[in-house]
């Protein structure tokens, strides 16, 4: 239900945007400038097979909002939702070519990415996959968005509502078997001596050198730290490559707040995990990506701005 729910808020979201895309107008003394902001052109999504309805709509209710065309490639695990989606936006009355599905394996994106016609590519995938195709579409110009892998730490302190926290880490774990690139598979505590966490998916005693702490598992399994200072957690927090989420349970606010300015994530929680309204930008840092989806965000990388100067008197050149 989210997969889907969440595409229906981005639609609606950005249709409403498209109309407030206006110019703004800069006093120069006499003269004056404007800024107006024009679409890139054709626009390419290649789209994830975990979340593929949302993951479509993410990239092209921004990239139609602001005037563009978009090729959309769906996994090849799941080609069908990006059809319905066609069919939808096409009896809302989206123009006819507007919105165009390509089918395909691994090669067809990347002749995609590499076509001199395509302004923009947008992914959403692994970490290979993403260097793969920036490599292509940054050697050609062209304007890229990757959201790409995570290994995202979630960290505990010791007057947080434990239910709570509790139930962050599970959301952040376990939601859709575990299947989602911003979940919280490093969680750390202040856990007492002589205790564990028991369960068959949870692994407790884990160090920061172990596959399992440093590597995307994208399935059902937490790994589990424990840290003595504030300072030791920040510094595990950020022992990673990656920097798309990060979480942080305690009632103490401020320290929150603290803590949140310090860690490497572009997308952070405070006493809640993975909540990804539209009006919230998201994206990735480090090897987690370029970019960013969802809010005005969006809008900057789906456009470009043209800046024009208007003289209101004789030009004269002094030089």
């Amino acid at each position: 239900m989210a997969d889907a729910a969440s595409g229906a808020d981005n639609l609606e979201y950005f249709g409403c945007q498209a109309a407030t895309l206006t110019a703004d107008h800069i006093p120069l003394g006499g003269d004056w400038a404007y800024t107006q902001r024009e679409p890139l052109g054709v626009c390419l999504g290649i789209g994830a097979w975990n979340y593929p309805i949302q993951i479509a709509c993410w990239k092209a209710a921004p990239a139609l909002a602001c005037s563009n065309a978009m090729i959309f490639r769906p996994s090849e695990i799941t080609p069908l939702t990006a059809l319905k989606l066609a069919e939808i936006l096409t009896e809302a009355g989206v123009p006819a070519g507007l919105f165009n599905v390509v089918q395909g394996q691994r090669e067809t994106g990347a002749a995609l990415t590499g076509h001199p016609e395509i302004a923009k590519v947008s992914l959403t995938g692994s970490v290979p996959t993403g260097r793969a195709m920036a490599a292509v579409a940054v050697g050609q110009m062209k304007h890229i968005t990757m959201e790409l892998s995570g290994k995202s730490p979630l960290l505990v302190f010791d007057d947080a509502d434990i239910d709570s926290a509790i139930s962050g880490a599970i959301l952040g774990n376990f939601y859709s078997t575990g299947q989602v690139c911003s979940n919280a598979t490093r969680v750390t505590a202040p856990l007492p001596d002589g205790k564990a966490w028991i369960s068959p998916v949870v692994f407790a005693d884990v160090t920061d050198d172990m596959t399992i702490a440093r590597e995307e598992m994208f399935g059902p399994v937490m790994s589990v730290l424990d840290f003595d200072t504030k300072e030791e957690a920040i510094a595990w927090a950020n022992g990673t490559e990656f920097g798309l989420a990060a979480g942080v349970f305690t009632q103490d606010l401020a320290r929150s707040h603290r803590v949140v300015s310090k860690l490497k994530a572009s997308t952070c929680w405070i006493n809640a995990y993975n909540l990804t309204p539209v009006e919230m930008p998201f994206g990735g840092v480090g090897q987690s990506g370029i970019g960013r989806e969802n809010s005005r965000a969006a809008i900057e990388h789906f456009s470009q701005l043209k800046a024009v100067y208007v003289s209101m008197s004789p030009f004269r050149n002094d030089y």
